[in-house]
């Protein structure tokens, strides 16, 4: 029997903390995770990744994540075989309300509006980068490959609240690929 569509038990769960401004002055440990846990940027060798053209194209995509979004500055970041680790800072506003050619782009009706009716989503938010990031990346892939859906639905977030979270972080970041156990 087909049981009917209930919002309710088939929505996703956000993974957010409800309420809080994800656009905020504040630094951030992202994970964002391959479909199905694909390896699809490289392999370990000797507890170094060896990135292939994927994933040589997935830390280009994250380095060049300043350049779209001016308000985040960029820590330790690392590109695993079937995820990425980085740590994010925003730092507040840098373009004062003008959305850049990229966020047009994924969020077509932007203008200078801080979110959708329909997407609810903050263009200048870690979800709004997250997405960027992700969007370039995909790019690459359906241009490259015969690959459609790199990524997992959503990523994981963990906000940086102290000197020590963020070298401990840090530290984490640094240490996956000898810590790989894949």
């Amino acid at each position: 029997m087909h049981s009917m569509y209930d919002p309710e038990r088939h929505a996703r769960k956000t993974k957010r903390i409800p309420g809080f401004d994800y656009s905020q002055p504040c630094i951030y440990m992202v994970t964002i995770c391959t479909a199905e846990r694909m390896r699809l940027f490289g392999t370990i060798v000797d507890g170094a990744m060896i990135l292939n053209e994927a994933g040589k194209a997935a830390d280009a995509c994250w380095r060049e994540i300043p350049a779209h979004y001016p308000q985040v500055n960029l820590h330790v970041h690392v590109v695993m075989p079937d995820h990425v680790h980085g740590l994010v800072e925003f730092a507040g506003d840098a373009n004062h309300g003008q959305v850049t050619e990229l966020e047009a782009e994924i969020f077509p009706l932007a203008t200078n509006q801080r979110s959708h009716a329909y997407q609810k989503t903050l263009p200048r938010s870690l979800a709004g980068m997250v997405r960027g990031f992700k969007t370039g990346v995909t790019k690459w892939f359906r241009e490259n490959t015969e690959i459609h859906q790199p990524w997992q639905k959503n990523y994981y977030e963990s906000i940086i609240r102290s000197e020590d979270h963020f070298y401990k972080a840090a530290n984490y970041i640094l240490r996956n690929p000898e810590n790989w156990l894949g």
